[in-house]
């Protein structure tokens, strides 16, 4: 699931699924999309100095994901931030 593409396929049915457990489901299902907004986000944030840098789809697909944890941490203030209405 290096792709994002792949990530999101995995995390929708995951998702739903967690979402149906009583009481712990949303709460997991919640930490889940937050996780995954944040880790889009970030790279979306990256997006122009990745460009500027010269770095193909590929590269950016591996430096990211080589960074995963660290860029998913960054960008979880971000995400939380942006569901405020």
């Amino acid at each position: 699931a290096q792709s994002l593409a792949g990530l999101a396929g995995l995390a929708v049915p995951l998702g739903l699924g967690l979402s149906l457990v009583p009481v712990a489901g949303p709460f997991a299902a919640g930490a889940l999309a937050t996780a995954v907004a944040a880790y889009s986000l970030t790279w979306e944030l990256l997006d122009p100095y990745f460009e500027k840098a010269g770095l193909n789809f590929e590269a950016q697909e591996k430096v990211v994901w080589s960074n995963r944890v660290a860029l998913t941490c960054f960008g979880v203030p971000f995400s939380l931030a942006l569901a405020v209405p």
